[in-house]
């Protein structure tokens, strides 16, 4: 499926008429002011991500693993993307999100900028004006292990993978997430891939659904992706995560949760025979 940019840059291409204002003062002056430290690679985590810590420890792991030198640029909680504002047509206070963010990421000095949230990336793709890469951890996961950066274990567990629709209808993404599991675990068709994957019922957009009905959509879904019985029930969205976690007694878990788990560690070496031997004689043990 060819990606499209659906919402056509937002801030690019919609002619912005706001609302006459008294207050005139920007609305993030309360934040700290940005002086990032210089880096190559930097981590945007975004709200959802850190609402499922387990996700930002995962890849806090992977990064430090693959050698890269990074900084976590939302690291302490910063502010978001800039896309429930945008839904909620607040397009100064989302454009002066942007901008804040933009900056931050400009004085980094940094070539990528990667995000765990499928939302993030295509905001971040289309509707800042960045001169970095932009990529979904996915991708760069494929990437260093590509390169060799990143050593990772076969887990020999069984895995089915449910493709985030942001991730995947929306932005193009379907290749790279099944790639990296495939490369630590076995990957189990559901016959319900790339663009004929079933949405969690999660969508923050959607205010026609009820709770219950989210729940039930959510159960449903999970029914039909573990009729193998994985092992894992795996997604690459923390708000997919959220929504398919509580309705299914399949573990689910992030794609970053499942590779920082297969993490070859350096092994470190121990002189315990020679510091033993060593010991019994001190004590005149034969």
């Amino acid at each position: 499926m060819k990606y499209t940019n659906i919402w056509k840059g937002y801030f690019r291409t919609r002619p912005v008429q706001p609302a006459v204002r008294q207050n005139l003062k920007n609305n993030y002056d309360f934040l700290p002011a940005s002086n990032p430290e210089k880096t190559d690679i930097l981590y945007f985590a975004g709200c959802m991500t850190h609402l499922t810590p387990a996700i930002k420890n995962a890849m806090t792991s992977i990064l430090d693993a693959s050698g890269v030198r990074w900084s976590f640029i939302d690291e302490n909680g910063g502010v978001c993307c800039g896309r429930p504002l945008m839904l909620a047509g607040q397009d100064k206070e989302a454009r002066e999100l942007i901008n804040y963010n933009s900056q931050l990421i400009w004085k980094s000095g940094a070539h990528t900028l990667v995000t765990s949230c499928p939302i993030c990336y295509k905001v971040f793709r289309e509707s800042y004006y960045l001169d970095v890469e932009v990529l979904h951890h996915s991708q760069f996961i494929k990437r260093c292990i590509d390169d060799h950066s990143l050593k990772l274990n076969f887990m020999h567990k069984n895995v089915t993978y449910h493709t985030p629709c942001e991730l995947g209808r929306n932005s193009g993404v379907y290749e790279e997430p099944k790639a990296v599991l495939r490369h630590v675990a076995n990957l189990e068709p559901t016959g319900y891939d790339d663009e004929k994957s079933l949405c969690c019922g999660g969508s923050l957009g959607n205010i026609m659904l009820d709770q219950t009905d989210r729940r039930k959509i959510a159960s449903d879904v999970t029914k039909v992706l573990t009729k193998s019985h994985p092992d894992y029930l795996a997604t690459a969205c923390p708000l997919c995560k959220k929504t398919l976690a509580p309705v299914t007694e399949t573990r689910v878990a992030d794609i970053a949760e499942i590779v920082a788990g297969a993490i070859v560690r350096p092994q470190l070496k121990k002189k315990f025979f020679r510091e033993s031997s060593e010991v019994k004689e001190s004590a005149g043990v034969a």
